[in-house]
């Protein structure tokens, strides 16, 4: 995870969020973000730009455990791949983020940061 493409993120919307770090907190995704009508677990990963592929390797066997369990209890957690400061792929389903996915596959789906910080709060409050 790039703190710096969190920080950076984070200063793009004004619903509540909150970040998690450190050991007694293994599997849960890294930050939480609440609006008006729905709250939303993101698990963060980080892709340097001359990175090929998307590998759900990126994500531990806890951290998969944990996002597939809230989604099967009707959360819907999201992993957010930063690439670079400026864009990143929102992968919004179990079948997104547990398969690879190579970099031609995405290159025309990358979201600016201004755009995920856009979806994250209308997702929260309810709007998308």
């Amino acid at each position: 995870m790039s703190e710096a493409f969190i920080k950076k993120l984070n200063t793009k919307h004004k619903i509540f969020s909150f970040g998690l770090s450190g050991v007694m907190t293994g599997g849960v995704p890294d930050r939480y973000y609440e609006g008006t009508k729905r709250s939303l677990w993101i698990e963060f990963k980080y892709l340097k730009k001359d990175t090929h592929k998307w590998n759900p390797d990126a994500l531990s066997d806890l951290q998969k455990a944990w996002l597939y369990r809230a989604w099967t209890n009707n959360q819907r957690p999201h992993v957010i791949v930063g690439i670079g400061l400026n864009y990143g792929l929102i992968f919004d389903t179990p079948g997104l983020w547990l398969n690879e996915c190579p970099a031609h596959a995405y290159a025309d789906k990358l979201i600016s940061i201004n755009n995920i910080a856009l979806y994250i709060t209308r997702y929260c409050n309810g709007t998308r």
